[in-house]
């Protein structure tokens, strides 16, 4: 068999997120072993001054031939980096193709980068300047779904959202539960009551 067949018996896709710490927080492995073209998100380098020629040459060339349908670039530092004007772009990818993904407005004002393949918005939402000497800037970015007109939450405000879930569900079974212990002993009372008059 030659070395470049992929065969489904060998090997896993495991799709990693990580917080602000840059430790794993969820891992996610896929059934099978499917092909780097069949993948539907774009894919998304993260530049740095010592790799950003070859993230957004050689390897953007090698993405092509896989078949990979975007890539997003984000300048993650907000570093000056030679002929690179902006913090994050991309392009759509397609044998023999290179377009530039379109800029779109965001209703906080902030502008960014559509992916047609996830229909949602990739933007810079924050830009925390250094901390001290010899320090760069910090940049996130998040996405914006125009369906619903609201950011996708990252894993801490997932985490957090799921929190609050939770506390409001145990705050509304113990508010449940007092009522159910209220008409018990209301309950309690009318029969007493009855009792006592009969």
């Amino acid at each position: 068999m030659p070395h470049w067949t992929r065969r489904k018996e060998y090997g896993q896709k495991v799709n990693l997120s990580n917080g602000r710490s840059g430790l794993v927080l969820d891992a996610v492995a896929e059934a099978g072993n499917p092909a780097d073209s069949a993948r539907a998100l774009p894919m998304l380098e993260v530049l740095s001054r010592s790799t950003w020629k070859h993230d957004s040459g050689r390897k953007m060339d090698c993405y092509q031939r896989l078949g990979v349908r975007e890539c997003l670039l984000f300048n993650a530092t907000g570093e000056s980096l030679p002929g690179v004007a902006k913090e994050l772009w991309g392009f759509s990818l397609a044998p023999g193709r290179r377009e530039p993904l379109g800029e779109v407005a965001l209703p906080n004002g902030e502008r960014g980068v559509r992916s047609a393949v996830l229909g949602l918005v990739a933007y810079v939402a924050e830009r925390t300047p250094p901390s001290g000497p010899g320090e760069t800037w910090a940049l996130t970015m998040r996405w914006h779904d125009p369906a619903t007109a609201a950011d996708i939450p990252d894993y801490e405000q997932s985490r957090a959202g799921e929190a609050q879930a939770r506390a409001e569900a145990e705050a509304e079974r113990a508010r449940a539960e007092a009522g159910q212990r209220r008409i018990a002993e209301l309950e309690e009372q009318l029969r007493r009551l009855r009792d006592g008059a009969a």
